[in-house]
Order: C-alpha cells, then structure tokens, then sequence
C-alpha cells in the first residue's frame, strides 16, 4: 500500500511499503507538452526537492490522452536540461523519447 509522504503543485510523492518512491504529476499535452524541444518539464525547485527526498521516479498522467509516462530519476537527472522560458521559473525538460509509456 502507498502513502503520500509530498505534495506539490500538480503532483504528489508516494512511497509504498518497500520505500520505493513516485512523483506522480497530472498534466495536458495541450498545455504542458514543450513542443518547441519535444519534451516535458517538471520546476527546477520540485526536482532537487524529488532527488533530496530520495525520489526514484517519476509518472507523467497525461489526464487528455489517457496515458501514463514513467521514468526513473537517474535518467532524468542525467539527460534533462534546464531551461526558463517565456519569464517562467527554471524547469529541467526531458525530451519525450526518455518517457516510458505505462499500461
């Protein structure tokens, strides 16, 4: 059984019984999905926030295409890059290719 142990804006932590810890994030392509580097993005500030948790991964609810993305934290951290567009704060995007799809 899962508990969330974090909560974020769009997104909580669980850990389940083993310790295993999750980011689950709900979003829409339409409205989160960087079109311009084909990735997704999640706040600079929530990563390090994740990785000083001891995160181990990461699920992307896309909530308008009814689909799941996964990808675990050390993939993450060693192939997003940071970037800041538009005025907003910094995010570390992930090119979509790096996203497993659930289910």
């Amino acid at each position: 059984m899962s508990r969330i142990i974090a909560r974020y804006t769009g997104g909580f932590v669980t850990e389940n019984d083993n310790g295993y810890r999750v980011f689950v994030k709900f979003v829409k392509r339409e409205r989160h999905f960087m079109r311009k580097n084909r990735s997704w993005g999640i706040s600079l500030a929530i990563v390090q926030e994740l990785n000083r948790l001891g995160t181990d991964s990461i699920e992307l609810h896309i909530t308008d295409e009814n689909e799941v993305l996964f990808v675990d934290m050390e993939t993450f951290n060693a192939k997003s890059s940071i970037e800041s567009y538009n005025g907003n704060d910094e995010q570390a995007f992930l090119f979509e290719g790096f996203w497993a799809v659930m289910g």
